[in-house]
């Protein structure tokens, strides 16, 4: 900008007054010509003041990360505890499945009590997370953990699955093997599988900046090799993992399902010569046995399919947001990855607490040995048949010791009146 203000001082030295006008500035020609560039720039700069916590999806997030996870905490350890225990009664105490379905649930409800809680009170109240030199630390663990627990969870139900196609598909092989120990073999092997698969995470874990909100801990590469292995190779690792996994459930539940049918087709062909053979006890016997097989095969078909959409849209969207470069910086896709981020999350978690529900939804077994924990019934029951077998201990006892007295008041009497009868 320039000052065109040596005209105004020519006329007053002309006129011998003062100008009754102000001083003008005008602008440069250079000035000029960058008028609009100057607009452009200011324009675009205001857009900026326009941050990810301004926009409806960040504010639906923020609403989504307050209220879910609570509701997920409180439902879920309740449902664990009740599946831990059913699991425990006589319904299923000798089947190998219950195993697998109690280690499930403990893991469930540890991961619900230190990942989710921890979560959630930082993507709301991130000042009660202090952050020091050792939050990394803090980090190593909370990663190395939260992946491990939701890979456990996926592995322990592909081994379940399997473990009962292999029991209906070899039942004469089932019934010499031990598949209550061998399914609390293969739990601690697993626990193997998984560390060795999440054990980079407690090198390159730590805690996210300040401006970040959607997670507390995320993997910082710690060099360019790293980096690689993060960005290009470990998304596909895990997304075989998965994959074997998924492939796995979904094969075993064709076997289950084809041999279930298939013995139900035998049943109803069977069923009435079978009768006349073998007399209707032994017909009853074996169709509770078919009773509870095909209980047992309903539920896992639901926990299976149910576990594989709940999990798949977590480990897709990883694989997604870890390919875009500007996500943390562009405003707009920011707010989008925190509501995304928060919905495939807690679908993520709420499959930890979901198995209770389709477990009552689909067994009727599960149902019937869940009223008896309720109400105590095998409690009373247990109570009743000891009272009845001890009731007859009791009166027998109560004869023989009658008959004894009897016995020794008429040996009593004998011995006196022989002392009356002595001589003398």
């Amino acid at each position: 900008m320039i000052n065109n203000s040596s005209t105004y001082s020519t006329l007053h030295d002309v006129t011998g007054t003062s100008p009754t006008f102000d001083v003008i500035t005008v602008p440069a020609f250079d000035d000029v010509t960058n008028m609009s560039h100057l607009f452009h720039r200011k324009k675009k700069s205001g857009s900026h003041n326009v941050t990810a916590e301004d926009l409806e999806s960040f504010k639906i997030a923020d609403v989504v990360n307050l209220y879910i996870p609570p509701v997920i905490l409180v439902a879920g350890n309740l449902c664990n505890i009740l599946s831990i225990v059913v699991m425990r009664t006589r319904h299923f105490q000798n089947i190998s499945t219950s195993i697998y379905m109690i280690a499930c649930a403990i893991n469930d409800t540890v991961s619900l009590w230190i990942s989710l809680l921890a979560h959630w009170l930082y993507v709301n109240f991130p000042e009660a997370i202090i952050r020091t030199e050792y939050s990394h630390i803090m980090c190593k663990f909370f990663n190395f953990y939260g992946w491990g627990n939701c890979d456990y969870t996926i592995i322990l139900t592909a081994a379940m699955t399997a473990d009962r196609a292999f029991a209906i598909m070899y039942p004469i092989k089932a019934s010499v093997l031990n598949l209550t120990k061998r399914a609390k073999i293969t739990v601690s092997l697993l626990v193997i599988i998984v560390v060795a698969k999440e054990f980079h995470l407690l090198i390159s874990s730590d805690i996210v900046p300040a401006t970040r909100r959607d997670r507390l801990c995320d993997v910082i590469p710690i060099s360019p090799t790293y980096k690689y292995f993060w960005d290009d190779v470990w998304p596909w690792i895990h997304i075989t993992y998965l994959t074997v996994c998924f492939v796995v459930i979904l094969s075993s539940n064709v076997i289950i399902f084809l041999n279930v049918r298939r013995s139900e087709e035998m049943k109803d062909f069977t069923q009435t010569g079978h009768r006349e053979r073998s007399g209707s006890e032994t017909s009853t016997s074996n169709a509770g046995t078919r009773s509870k097989l095909l209980q047992i095969t309903t539920m896992l078909l639901a926990q299976s399919t149910t576990l594989i959409l709940l999990t798949y849209p977590f480990s897709l969207h990883l694989a997604i947001s870890s390919q875009i470069p500007d996500l943390y910086t562009d405003p707009v896709k920011k707010a989008a990855n925190q509501l995304a981020f928060s919905v495939v999350f807690y679908l993520l978690y709420s499959n930890k607490c979901v198995n209770f529900t389709i477990y009552c939804i689909s067994g009727e077994r599960f149902r019937l040995a869940l009223r008896e924990v309720l109400c105590c019934r095998s409690s009373r029951k247990r109570h009743v048949t000891i009272t009845m077998m001890i009731k007859p201990v009791i009166s027998a006892s109560q004869t023989t010791i009658s008959s004894i007295s009897s016995i020794q008041m008429s040996s009593l009497k004998d011995t006196r009146k022989q002392v009356r009868d002595v001589p003398g």
